[in-house]
């Protein structure tokens, strides 16, 4: 618990000294966000449901194409829920 809060979301923008070129932009923005007495299941479950939710109200669908540099789809990323889950460690 921080400072008395349960949950702390961060959306924060990043500048990293590292090289710039066409197909790298040092500059980012990262969510951060922070639930107490939470297990990974439910920050996974958040995760999913912030990512995919946030590509289906911005491009209208869960799928988005990817084109290459001629700008010629080449593949397509699928974001509908549920999402794979792959273990670190087998049991």
């Amino acid at each position: 618990v921080i400072g008395g809060l349960d949950r702390v979301f961060e959306i924060g923008k990043n500048f990293r000294n590292e090289g710039m070129d066409q197909t790298h932009n040092p500059e980012f923005t990262s969510c951060e966000f922070y639930m107490a007495y939470a297990d990974y299941h439910q920050l996974m479950e958040m995760t999913e449901e912030l990512l995919s939710g946030m590509v289906k109200e911005l491009t209208g669908s869960f799928q988005v194409p990817v084109s290459d540099t001629k700008g010629e789809v080449t593949k397509t990323i699928d974001f509908s829920p549920p999402w794979a889950r792959v273990s670190l460690v087998d049991e």
